[in-house]
């Protein structure tokens, strides 16, 4: 048999892949939800918290959906046709995951980033209030530039090798998947020229 991905595809892999996309869904919904109930948002994050709202619910929805249709699959039926048709929606599932990645990756960097820019605003707030009374500036305040900028940025980089890290397993996911629908139609191919072998002896 030809391997078809990296390791072995197995049962217990395949379980564990679907468990990991339930998870996911389920969390990245409950986040959004958390979100979208919160009163005190500025302009820019309602706008955002509307606009991204729809897609995020239809493509975590679309996998929460998909990774329950591939637990019962896998549990109930077992049979080749059904995982190729898993396989394909798990294809769908790892694109529609790629494209909510990249949404969230956006939303985050303009939440995350707005967030720093208040704190930032109110400790510029206070150096300028400091400076004002005193004629001096504290240590501080003589950093808050970079500190803020380097808050901003390690941000920014954690939110994008957690998305880079995200699409490759949703990749290598949507493999193993397919690869184990080829072991069990393998398997189901020998079966039958076994029998078919029997049949005519």
């Amino acid at each position: 048999m030809i391997k078809r991905c990296f390791c072995t595809p197995s049962k217990a892999s395949v379980i564990v892949v679907t468990l990991l996309w339930l998870v996911q869904g389920i969390l990245i919904i409950k986040k959004i939800v958390e979100c979208s109930l919160k009163f005190n948002l500025s302009e820019i994050e309602a706008v955002i918290n509307h606009i991204y709202l729809i897609p995020i619910f239809i493509i975590y929805g679309l996998m929460i959906v998909g990774a329950l249709f591939g637990l019962l699959v896998i549990n109930c039926t077992k049979t080749s046709m059904m995982l190729f048709l898993y396989s394909k929606v798990a294809r769908i599932i790892a694109r529609s995951n790629i494209i909510g990645i990249n949404i969230l990756t956006i939303v985050e960097i303009v939440f995350q980033g707005s967030e720093i820019l208040g704190e930032c605003q109110n400790l510029s707030h206070i150096c300028n209030h400091e400076y004002y009374y005193t004629r001096s500036i504290s240590d501080k305040c003589q950093g808050l530039g970079y500190v803020c900028n380097q808050k901003y940025f390690d941000i920014i980089r954690t939110i994008i090798l957690y998305a880079l890290a995200s699409i490759l397993l949703s990749m290598y996911s949507a493999i193993i998947i397919s690869g184990y629908a080829h072991k069990i139609r393998d398997k189901e191919e020998i079966k039958k020229m076994l029998q078919e072998m029997i049949t005519k002896t």
